[in-house]
Parts: structure tokens; C-alpha cells; sequence
């Protein structure tokens, strides 16, 4: 019964761990029998849980169809040049269906079968940058569907007051951790390096501020700052 497989479910996804290491990390037994890692979760999107996140956003959104929106249509549903027009978008339930349908196109652009094969012999690292896209994603589509309930259906059980300007900050945010190190999930402000992607990326700016301007103040601080090292 141990090696039984768990069959994972759509809300799996709150206490998904990376990996089995990660999960053995969990401070409770309970929760790490409740937690499937992330490869497990992706499987299951593989298999049918695509059309399990899509039937939770329509039914959530109260939706028997996806309206026939272009992509020129999914973006003026989305964007806002002000912040009370965004506001004002809030409002409408295009604004939900669009950021809804845009999530899910998304993860089904992001998460493919091929994605999956090469992540099976990849190393943790990049497992965990996947491990918090996915997450991410996945929050910010219950989160918008919180907003819903709010704003559409005025259900308040479940407050949204998100002290982010936009929903999907969260989202952006961790994508920039997984292109560029890791910020807080809080706040913009850098607290460790996340992702070796992060090293190559300031490695490049380097080489192309001394290669560009190499009498620069900055290039002779460095320089200067690395030789006394």
C-alpha cells in the first residue's frame, strides 16, 4: 500500500513539493502523505488534468462555453493604460474570462509533453524553476477567480484584496525569478539567486558594460574591487 501511486487532484497543488528530497523536508508526515511532487503533478496535467483546470475556470467563471475571443480582444480585456480603468475592468466579466482563458492557453504552451520527457533527466535546479512557474500559475488562477466572486458575484466569504496593483504581479514575478534569481513573493527586493540562469545573466551584462565602455568608472571599481580580493 506505501508504493501505492496517489492519484493526484487539481487542489494538489497547494502543498506540491519539488521533488521527493523537498517532500521529506515537510515537518509533518500527514502533510508529506497529502504532498505530490512536481513531476507527478505534471503528469497528471499530461494525462487529463488540463481539461480539469479548464472545467474548474469555466464553472468557476460560469462559463458553458470559451467566447470566441482574438488575441487582440484577450489583451483589451486585460490591459489597463491607468489605474482606475483598471479598476473599471475589474468590474466586467470579460476581464475574468480573458485573464482565464490566457492562463490556461498558457500552461498548456508552457507544460508539454515534450517539456516533460527533457525534465525527467534534468537536474534539480531546473526542475524547481518549472516547480514555481507552475505553482504560481496555479495560484494566480484561484486567486483571479477569488477576485470574481468578489467583484461579479459580491460572494465575500473569501476576501480578495490583493495589496499587489494587478493580479497577476505574482505570476510576473516569479517568472522574472526564474529568468533573472529569486524576489520575494512579497516585494521586488532580490534575496538569494535562484536559478544559474541568474549567473549567466549578470555575467553577460558585465561583459557587455566592459567590452562597451571598458574606461567606465564602474569597469575600474570592479576591476579594482576584484584585484584587492
Amino acid at each position: 500500500m506505501e508504493n501505492e501511486k496517489k492519484q493526484v487532484k487539481y487542489g494538489d497543488y497547494v502543498l506540491m513539493s519539488c521533488d521527493e528530497e523537498d517532500k521529506n523536508c515537510m515537518p509533518h508526515d500527514f502533510i508529506k502523505d497529502m504532498s505530490v511532487t512536481f513531476m507527478e503533478y505534471f503528469e497528471y496535467m499530461l494525462n487529463d488534468g488540463f481539461n480539469d483546470i479548464e472545467k474548474h475556470i469555466m464553472e468557476s467563471l460560469q462559463l458553458k462555453n470559451w467566447c470566441n475571443y482574438n488575441d487582440d480582444d484577450i489583451i483589451d480585456s486585460i490591459l489597463a493604460k491607468t489605474d482606475m480603468e483598471r479598476k473599471r475592468k475589474k468590474q466586467k466579466k470579460d476581464y475574468y474570462i480573458a485573464n482565464g482563458k490566457c492562463a490556461l492557453d498558457m500552461l498548456k504552451f508552457i507544460f508539454t509533453k515534450e517539456l516533460y520527457d527533457v525534465l525527467k533527466q534534468a537536474p534539480g535546479l531546473v526542475k524547481h524553476n518549472y516547480y514555481h512557474i507552475l505553482k504560481y500559475f496555479l495560484i494566480d488562477i484561484d486567486q483571479l477567480i477569488n477576485e470574481y466572486e468578489n467583484n461579479i458575484n459580491h460572494n465575500y466569504k473569501y476576501h480578495a484584496n490583493p495589496h499587489r496593483p494587478i493580479h497577476t504581479m505574482s505570476l510576473h514575478n516569479v517568472l522574472r525569478q526564474s529568468a533573472y534569481g529569486r524576489n520575494s513573493f512579497h516585494s521586488f527586493t532580490d534575496i538569494e539567486i535562484d536559478a544559474s540562469i541568474a549567473i549567466i545573466r549578470q555575467m553577460v551584462l558585465l561583459y557587455c558594460l566592459f567590452t562597451l565602455n571598458p574606461t567606465c568608472k564602474t569597469h575600474r571599481i570592479f576591476l579594482n574591487d576584484s584585484r584587492n580580493k
